[in-house]
């Protein structure tokens, strides 16, 4: 019995230094003419960052220059291409510039994961002069390949000596008890 319980222990404290979320990066060139309806603008807007799925944060860089008035707002919207859609992330940008750089860090609903995994993410940059939206494009994710360490981790070297530490001293343990029955 506690021979199963000590395997167990030490089978699940392996399994977590080895499971990991997928991390994608992220881009998208925003331009008036993937607005719907399109609108005519010199402005263009790069986007650039990461999404990490085991934490449902997306990091972003936002650049946008040549807006016809200064940013008002700018978010993430769920929607397909040629569609409009709700917003479901509000970037919160310094606004008032029509050109400059934002980001920062932000979660995405765990019931949008989904639509932002399949590309039916997209972010829109509002103005005074276009508030239904001057910039839009698709947000477009690559997964990145996993990092295969050849060393350990500090984390994962640790889990390691407790495993066998526990598992030493549960052979020990039985050891013990069974030189104890078979002595009495």
């Amino acid at each position: 019995m506690i021979t199963k319980s000590l395997i167990s222990i030490v089978a699940i404290l392996m399994i977590a230094t080895l499971s990991y979320g997928q991390m994608y990066t992220v881009s998208a060139t925003a331009v008036g003419a993937n607005e719907v309806p399109p609108v005519t603008s010199m402005g263009s807007a790069s986007v650039t960052g990461t999404y990490d799925e085991m934490t449902n944060m997306i990091t972003v860089t936002v650049n946008y220059s040549n807006l016809s008035s200064g940013l008002a707002a700018a978010h993430f919207h769920a929607g397909v291409v040629g569609a409009n859609g709700p917003v479901i992330v509000n970037l919160a940008p310094p606004t008032g510039a029509t050109s400059g750089t934002f980001g920062g860090t932000f979660a995405v609903p765990a019931v949008n994961e989904a639509d932002l995994l399949a590309g039916n993410f997209y972010i829109n940059l509002h103005t005074p002069n276009n508030p239904g939206g001057e910039l839009r494009d698709q947000l477009n994710l690559l997964p990145v390949p996993p990092v295969v360490a050849a060393i350990p981790t500090m984390g994962q070297w640790g889990l390691m000596v407790l495993g066998l530490s526990v598992m030493i001293f549960g052979i020990i343990s039985i050891r013990q008890k069974q030189l104890a029955i078979n002595i009495a």
